[in-house]
């Protein structure tokens, strides 16, 4: 019984996202202040965390849009010098920049 009880404590304990936040009141009775702010912290930190993902996901945009617009580039540069191996290796590259500029659009 008593390894049963452990078991469902260490459980709980593993999926209880607030202990980080609520370590600092050390078990005691939250007064609704309390709760108040530990649930504004919270939402900033996850507000923060959400920014923070859109700002990598812009970044990565505007870097793979620069590599696509660099790759147009070159072959417009090359014109009617090139061989099929360059053709095929730029098609490559757009087809794969497409999908991954494709899929950060849809995030």
């Amino acid at each position: 019984q008593q390894l049963k009880e452990q078991t469902v404590r260490e459980v709980e304990a593993e999926t209880d996202y607030l202990a980080v936040y609520l370590v600092q009141f050390a078990n005691k009775p939250l007064s609704h202040q309390n709760i108040m702010e530990v649930r504004q912290y919270c939402l900033n930190e996850y507000k923060q965390l959400l920014v923070d993902r859109a700002n990598k996901m812009q970044f990565k945009f505007d870097k793979l849009t620069e590599e696509l617009q660099a790759k147009h580039q070159w072959y417009e540069n090359l014109g009617t010098h090139v061989t099929n191996e360059q053709e095929e290796s730029y098609l490559e590259d757009v087809r794969r920049l497409a999908f991954q500029l494709h899929a950060l659009e849809l995030r």
